[in-house]
């Protein structure tokens, strides 16, 4: 720990020639609380940080199980919060030593490693909780974290290639594994709540990369196996595959590559499902809602969405035109009973109106009872999707949609549909906010309604016990 905390300190920019800086007077003490027992050396040589080897080596050992940290963690790491305080260290001091120095010595990398050594100092002596001192260290890391990601490949790097880098993440964010986010400038924000069956764990996943203009929600088709990895994998392959893409693609052409990705994920999940002795039938699968954001003369101009199975993009209009909705669902949902109208409009219509539903509709309505149910719990054919990701086969419903300064789209899991009206969302939307204060506001609602229960002490008509995810997009000027 000794050793860590030597190297945790950048060294400041200095002029060719020049003796190195000497230690800032006061610098913050940034060695971990001690533990009791005695001390162990890391798990890895910091005397050769650009060692490559080592550092996979390391990976490959936590890897494995994580032998070292299980068998010492009640003696080493008693607590989370010294668990987490050692990890960070160890992240940090490995990060530094991988690190470009372009990036590293720069007044950008500088000021947020500054900011995340002094919280960590000052946490300890102010948070009074562990989940507190996470909380503070976490925003600061996580700052500093956003910003390298934009960097190029070789910062971006110099943290996912350690294996510290997962258990951080981890700690910071228990559902972490299933989110993958890189933020510019804050246009858009995320927000996910696991189901109260499963607090601990969560099926739903979902991308968000503003350096791209990519989105994405995935929420494992429940009664499959495997749902929260089918998730988790789809979304890494969709992020890996839409980064590949050459920039400056025509609308129409982002379309066909939409489309062909989905196609590939799908068919390699379903090929490793069945490889690994699934039923080809019912296999695990996901749904899939993706977003990539076109430029045209240097602003957003269009959407290209593609859907497969019932999570959802909303578009909430900042001046409409015409015929146009101030606020509507735009994608169809892959339900049979939605599925069985005949054109496309006659589809988004019944859609609409089971969106608003707040009681059972009446049992004249055939078809509203088939897909909504009576009240029950099984709630008709509602949650039922035909041809998920992982499916033998899947056609993904791919389009553009015209956007302008000022609009939103909103990505939903049906952890928030099933459980708000359409006009209950619309008026959280529109409420003041930054996209990530939307987002969360969206979750905590859909949260509320799970649990509701009527006068009569019945559950209310919409409640659904789900994971819960929610993207808000507010497209920038430029």
């Amino acid at each position: 720990l000794q050793r860590m905390k030597q190297h945790f300190t950048p060294p400041p920019p200095t002029a060719p020639d020049a003796p190195p800086a000497p230690p800032a007077p006061d610098a913050p003490d940034m060695t971990p609380p001690q533990p009791d027992a005695p001390p162990v050396d890391p798990p890895f040589d910091d005397a050769n940080d650009n060692n490559e080897d080592e550092d996979q080596d390391n990976l490959e050992d936590e890897e494995v199980g994580d032998e070292f940290d299980e068998d010492l963690e009640s003696e080493v790491y008693p607590t989370p919060r010294r668990r987490f305080s050692v990890d960070v260290g160890y992240l940090m001091t490995n990060a530094i030593g991988r690190m470009p120095d372009a990036i590293k010595n720069s007044p950008e990398y500088q000021a947020r490693f500054r900011s995340l050594q002094d919280i960590w100092s000052a946490s300890d002596a102010s948070a009074t909780s562990e989940d507190e001192r996470l909380q503070q260290v976490g925003m600061a890391y996580r700052a500093l974290r956003d910003w390298v990601f934009t960097q190029g490949d070789d910062a971006r790097s110099a943290f996912e290639g350690l294996g510290t880098f997962r258990r951080v993440e981890l700690s910071l964010y228990p559902q972490q594994s299933q989110r993958i986010e890189f933020y510019t400038t804050h246009f858009s924000g995320a927000e996910s709540k696991s189901s109260q069956k499963h607090p601990d764990e969560t099926e739903d996943a979902y991308l968000v990369d503003e350096t791209l203009g990519a989105y994405a929600v995935l929420d494992g088709v429940g009664g499959h196996p495997q749902g929260d990895r089918a998730a988790l994998l789809a979304a890494q392959s969709f992020h890996e595959k839409i980064s590949a893409l050459a920039p400056g693609l025509s609308p129409d052409q982002t379309v066909d590559e939409m489309r062909r990705i989905l196609i590939e994920i799908s068919d390699s999940l379903h090929a490793t499902a069945v490889s690994e002795g699934q039923d080809p039938k019912r296999c695990m699968g996901t749904t899939a809602t993706a977003v990539k954001l076109c430029k045209e003369g240097g602003a957003y101009r269009s959407a290209v969405i593609g859907s497969v199975a019932d999570s959802r993009v909303y578009h909430l209009r900042a001046i409409p035109s015409g015929t146009e909705a101030k606020f509507a669902q735009i994608t169809v949902d892959d339900n049979p009973v939605i599925r069985s109208k005949a054109t496309r409009q006659e589809m988004l219509e019944f859609q609409e109106r089971m969106n608003n539903l707040i009681t059972p509709p009446p049992e004249s309505d055939v078809d509203g009872r088939m897909y909504a149910g009576d009240g029950d719990e099984q709630r008709g054919l509602r949650n039922l999707v035909q041809y998920p990701i992982g499916s033998e086969t899947i056609n993904p419903d791919v389009f553009v949609q015209e956007v302008k300064f000022g609009d939103m789209l909103l990505l939903t899991s049906d952890g928030v549909h099933d459980n708000l009206t359409t006009p209950e969302i619309q008026g959280l939307l529109e409420q003041p906010g930054t996209p990530q204060e939307r987002a969360q506001r969206i979750i905590d609602a859909a949260t509320a309604r799970s649990q509701e229960s009527n006068p009569d002490g019945s559950k209310h008509f919409r409640a659904k016990s789900d994971d819960i995810t929610a993207i808000v997009i507010d497209i920038p000027a430029a």
